[in-house]
């Protein structure tokens, strides 16, 4: 998680950040900050995943996607499609409404749960403070 939390400094008025890490050899094998001001759909989770693909033969069911919030339905229906088996996140979707960022609010088990995976966990709250902290600190203008 703490390689997401880094990753989320790279911009620091959507510190969403995210880390693919494959289990089998214990190391990052992509990373992605948000750039959805270049592109609606450069979420960070999103902006890991396209990295990873382009890796030679790359191995989806050996990767733990790390990411400092919940991913939205467009990241969970990426991670659920691709092959990852693992999701760990900082914050909830809920949370960032609270802090008055916009969301889908449909919970990312939800969506594992409305697809065919039963390969696919989703744990939350991991780094939750330090994550937390990070969206705080955002301007209301700028989410």
């Amino acid at each position: 998680m703490h390689a997401a939390i880094e990753a989320a400094h790279g911009n620091p008025k959507a510190p969403f950040g995210a880390v693919l890490l494959d289990r089998r050899a214990g190391r990052i094998v992509a990373s992605g900050v948000n750039d959805s001001a270049t592109d609606p759909t450069l979420h960070a989770e999103m902006v890991a995943i396209s990295q990873y693909a382009k890796t030679d033969g790359p191995a989806w069911e050996h990767l733990t996607l790390y990411t400092t919030a919940e991913p939205c339905c467009m990241c969970q229906g990426a991670v659920i499609w691709s092959g990852i088996t693992r999701v760990v996140f900082g914050i909830s979707i809920g949370r960032l409404v609270e802090l008055g960022w916009k969301q889908i609010e449909i919970p990312a088990k939800e969506a594992v749960h409305r697809s065919w995976r039963r390969d696919l966990t989703v744990q939350g709250g991991i780094g939750e403070s330090e994550c937390d902290l990070l969206f705080q600190a955002v301007s209301p203008v700028d989410r």
